[in-house]
């Protein structure tokens, strides 16, 4: 994912590589290996760019999502798990503009998860096909896409009553 000043990236290694996710400068400048646990399986910067949301996967182990403090794209201090384990972010602009919460997935459910750690809250009426693409500007509602369907359904998904809307048809 890029930072919000467009001035850093988390990558994961390439296969093969040993699994040390870094920050990476998107112009001159050094890299900075995380501190994960396990593969990195995505990530999602917070507004403002001081923090980075890193979900990641032991082998043997529920997955985990931790919040890493970052200065200057550098990570500082070690990362902490926000949420319960098992869920997974729902993609790199899953934060809520406010960044206290994030769209993130447990199985076939989907959950907006806090930042601070308060229980996550399911979604309704988020169907297990369904895609995260983006927020609304408002932040009550998401536009979410059907995986494998033909043409690529958007619609639009009012978190709070499920209710949904159709934005566009793409082939």
């Amino acid at each position: 994912s890029i930072s919000p000043d467009g001035l850093w990236v988390v990558a994961r290694p390439k296969p093969g590589a040993p699994p040390i996710a870094q920050i990476i400068p998107t112009g001159p400048g050094q890299s900075h290996a995380l501190q994960t646990r396990g593969i990195l399986r995505g990530s999602a910067w917070l507004p403002g760019g001081k923090q980075v949301l890193l979900d990641t996967k032991e082998e043997g182990k529920p997955g985990q999502i931790y919040l890493q403090d970052v200065e200057a794209g550098e990570p500082t201090g070690s990362p902490r798990p926000v949420g319960p384990a098992d869920f997974r972010l729902a993609g790199s602009n899953s934060i809520t503009a406010d960044g206290r919460s994030y769209f993130c997935y447990q199985g076939a459910g989907a959950f907006l998860c806090s930042v601070a750690g308060d229980p996550p809250r399911p979604l309704p009426n988020v169907k297990p096909t369904d895609a995260f693409s983006s927020w609304t500007t408002d932040g009550v509602s998401a536009y979410v896409w059907t995986r494998g369907s033909m043409p690529l359904k958007v619609e639009k998904l009012n978190l709070e009553t499920g209710k949904r809307e159709p934005v566009m048809e793409l082939m």
